[in-house]
């Protein structure tokens, strides 16, 4: 009897265990009220959020979400919207839109619209659209890697457009570390950058490193920038698969040369690049030449298959940029 008592306890301690460490998804929608946060009975984003401990998701449901306070995610949460739902927004017009701090922390499916740049700490976002219309002080999206935090930014637009002359990527290396982007199209401003790489602290003796794949940087500006002017510092940034013409260096930096190895120069073909629509047209030097790996994931921004051939009935080949092109055709 003293075992069976042992064993049931050790059962249901096992049970309770489990339960403890069982994520929860909270619903929240543009109208949401209450505490339920239910599927059925949604509440506000910011009730949902505060809701949450780590391992839990919080699930935004279509529609725009005005953030007069902006959000701050400092925990290790899944945050945003259903798969290829384009029709979530987050507008802020002046606090911040950011995750940070917390590494395990994930930005996904959300268009963010405004003045106001997405700051990605050391935490990961995929499927992200930034149309940034704010100041040339910040860009569409600032990263900021650690010496011991990767963030990654993934199948996701920065587009920074507009008066002013905003990068469309800016990486803050003074902490030094490494940044990974993975197919990403990045369009920066008239004169800005569609991907600027920074290590400015002249005490600096940490390394940043950026690494991308199979990604679009495009800008009136500079393609791809890296700058690394304090003593002893250095930046470098490696390009393979992807599609810029022009770079600049200065200081300690290196970037992979346009046009070398896998990466290509030749424009990219885009639906409507001046409305922001940059899904790939017919004949796009970027279709079908990328690289298949499985840390490309396998939804590309709109919610399609990451790897689709250029024709129906063709290998199935991931593109370079956010967007992969859907065949209509057979070959």
């Amino acid at each position: 009897m003293l075992i069976l008592a042992c064993a049931a306890s050790l059962l249901a301690c096992a049970l309770l265990a489990q339960a403890a460490l069982a994520s929860t998804t909270y619903f929240v929608s543009p109208t949401g009220s209450g505490t339920s946060c239910t599927e059925a009975a949604p509440c506000a984003l910011t009730k949902g959020y505060e809701k949450t401990v780590a391992g839990d998701s919080v699930l935004l449901e279509p529609g725009s979400y005005t953030l007069e306070k902006g959000l701050n995610v400092t925990r290790a949460i899944s945050l945003g919207g259903r798969v290829g739902a384009s029709t979530t927004v987050l507008t802020s017009e002046a606090a911040l839109l950011k995750v940070g701090g917390e590494p395990k922390a994930i930005f996904h499916d959300l268009r963010i619209e405004g003045p106001v740049p997405f700051l990605l700490g050391t935490a990961s976002a995929e499927r992200v659209f930034v149309s940034y219309t704010g100041g040339s002080v910040n860009p569409a999206c600032w990263i900021s890697p650690s010496p011991v935090r990767t963030p990654m930014l993934r199948d996701s637009v920065c587009w920074a457009h507009g008066e002013a002359a905003a990068n469309a990527v800016f990486i803050n290396g003074n902490n030094g570390g490494k940044a990974i982007l993975r197919n990403n199209t990045l369009v920066g401003a008239a004169g800005a950058s569609g991907l600027r790489v920074e290590l400015a602290k002249a005490w600096s003796e940490i390394p940043v490193e950026v690494e991308v794949f199979n990604s679009i940087a495009r800008s009136p500006g500079t393609d791809v920038e890296a700058v690394a002017t304090g003593t002893g510092s250095v930046a470098t940034v490696t390009l393979t698969h992807s599609n810029y013409a022009t770079a600049s260096v200065k200081g300690g930096a290196t970037v992979t040369a346009p046009g070398t190895g896998t990466n290509q120069t030749a424009e990219p073909l885009f639906t409507e690049a001046a409305g922001g629509v940059f899904t790939e047209l017919p004949g796009s030097p970027t279709i079908d030449a990328g690289a298949n790996e499985t840390a490309n994931g396998t939804l590309a921004l709109a919610g399609e298959a990451r790897e689709l051939g250029s024709c129906v009935g063709g290998p199935a080949v991931t593109d370079i940029g956010a967007y992969e092109f859907v065949p209509t055709a057979p070959c």
